[in-house]
């Protein structure tokens, strides 16, 4: 998914909300021993924990930290953490930090500047904030994206670590909630959609007759068509490759007089989905599209759109299909 500063609204967070986001950012970073003082008086702090410094020559050793979290429609003001200091100053304490939105004002910096303390202070306001949650795709969409987004990452998650496909239920909710038209969509994840929808076609058409639905991905297409990241997929040494470290390579084609359909299944074991092709060609109107989903760590997409030697590519790739086709026919 794509996201932008603009994506993250902290004034949709309430004040318990946004200590947890905090809380999540925390562990991201690798501070530990995390103690959230939720609910009643958090004597200073919303949040203590500590973080492990490894000091080539002292060796490694834990500072504690306070944590206070400030979620603010205005500036943060000296009379909003003046008591935070007063608690740190009593405490024994290495570092205490302010993560305030949207900013603490100019005021509230210079009183903190002539404060003597034992301690560090340290303070992210808004924007650095969200810089750091841009880097966690996954906090993003936890805490500022609607349903259907946070949906589509439960899917990818699930075909990465459990090699599980979405349902045809699955594809319409997606297609419910407008995903397809959503510009935050990566082309990772609009191929991911794409190759799901065409791998549980059949299933598709069941689900929308028993349900009186309807389920269309093709506005994907165009998405697709217009961010092409290589110039041909269907290399034949690729999939011998894949086929040589043992998994399964299942073909599927359709020969029109229009054109060509294509689909190629990867499998690791005889239920798994690890890798989906797909190809279609239009030779009326010249033009073909490749899609390629292969699940690893994360999930690679490559695409190819291509409007030229139309004929080549449509005879190149039924060649492939049919040498493949035939291997594992005499297997």
């Amino acid at each position: 998914m794509h996201f932008k500063e603009e994506d993250i609204d902290f004034s949709n967070l309430s004040s318990d909300k946004f200590e947890e986001l905090c809380y999540d950012l925390l562990i991201k970073y690798g501070f530990h021993s995390l103690r959230w003082k939720k609910g009643g008086s958090d004597n200073g702090r919303d949040i203590e924990c500590y973080y492990t410094v490894t000091n080539p020559l002292l060796g490694s050793y834990n500072e504690k930290w306070f944590i206070e979290c400030k979620n603010h429609k205005k500036a943060v003001n000296v009379s909003n953490i003046d008591s935070k200091f007063a608690w740190a100053d009593a405490e024994n304490i290495d570092n205490l930090l302010i993560i305030a939105s949207p900013y603490l004002s100019k005021s509230t910096h210079e009183w903190i500047e002539k404060r003597n303390t034992n301690y560090n202070v340290h303070i992210i306001e808004a924007k650095k904030l969200k810089l750091l949650l841009l880097s966690h795709e996954d906090l993003v969409i936890k805490y500022f994206m609607d349903k259907g987004m946070r949906y589509l990452y439960h899917l990818k998650q699930k075909w990465i670590h459990e090699r599980i496909l979405p349902s045809a239920n699955d594809l319409d909710i997606i297609y419910n909630n407008a995903l397809v038209n959503n510009s935050k969509l990566s082309l990772e994840e609009a191929g991911f959609i794409w190759n799901s929808y065409i791998y549980t076609d059949s299933d598709i058409e069941l689900y929308c007759d028993r349900h009186n639905r309807i389920i269309s991905f093709e506005k994907l297409n165009k998405k697709l068509s217009s961010n092409t990241n290589v110039k041909f997929v269907f290399k034949k040494e690729k999939f011998l490759e894949i086929k040589q470290m043992g998994w399964q390579i299942i073909p599927n084609y359709n020969m029109y007089k229009s054109g060509f359909y294509g689909e190629v299944v990867v499998k690791r074991s005889s239920k798994k989905v690890d890798g989906i092709y797909s190809c279609s060609i239009d030779k009326k109107n010249k033009k073909g599209l490749e899609v390629l989903v292969l699940r690893e760590n994360k999930i690679i997409v490559e695409v190819a759109f291509w409007k030229n030697k139309v004929k080549k590519k449509y005879d190149k790739l039924y060649e492939h299909f049919t040498d493949i086709y035939l291997q594992r026919e005499a297997n």
